[in-house]
């Protein structure tokens, strides 16, 4: 049974190291005739709390997965395996970033990478946005609205 009142999860942060294998190695389908690409990724799961600007999200679960990636640059494969295996990879490692959008209820995210690792927290409205409060009749629930900048 789903927790309608829980803190939606969505995926703050992915470590990601790159690895392009000999061939033949790890059981995977890379051959002359069809070399893949790997990414072993660790994916940090958050919360979605309402927290005020600023604050950090706290991690809710990671997981850790490798990937093959096919020549068209599209996964194949997934598979979880051993976060040891991650620690004793010397590559280098890049982030990606979700970050939810503040005011938007979580609804709305930037995205962004970096070769720096940083906290997951809520980013600030882009600026080709402006936000809009809409007060409902009676003055009920304060709600804010995305808008685009160009209407």
């Amino acid at each position: 049974k789903k927790c309608v009142r829980c803190p939606k999860p969505f995926i703050g942060r992915i470590s990601r190291k790159p690895y392009l294998p000999p061939v033949g190695r790890l059981g995977l389908s890379r051959s002359a005739e069809n070399p893949c690409f790997i990414t072993f990724d660790k994916i940090d799961i958050y919360a979605l709390e309402y927290l005020p600007y600023g604050f950090d999200f706290t991690i809710d679960r990671t997981e850790h997965l490798m990937t093959e990636w096919n020549v068209d640059g599209l996964p194949e494969i997934s598979k979880k395996f051993d976060p040891n295996c991650y620690k004793n990879l010397e590559v280098s490692e890049y982030y990606l970033y979700c970050c939810p959008i503040y005011g938007t209820f979580g609804e709305e995210f930037t995205y962004h990478c970096s070769h720096e690792k940083d906290e997951v927290g809520y980013s600030m409205v882009p600026l080709d946005k402006k936000v809009r409060l809409i007060l409902p009749e009676k003055f009920g629930n304060l709600k804010k609205q995305m808008v685009d900048d160009s209407s």
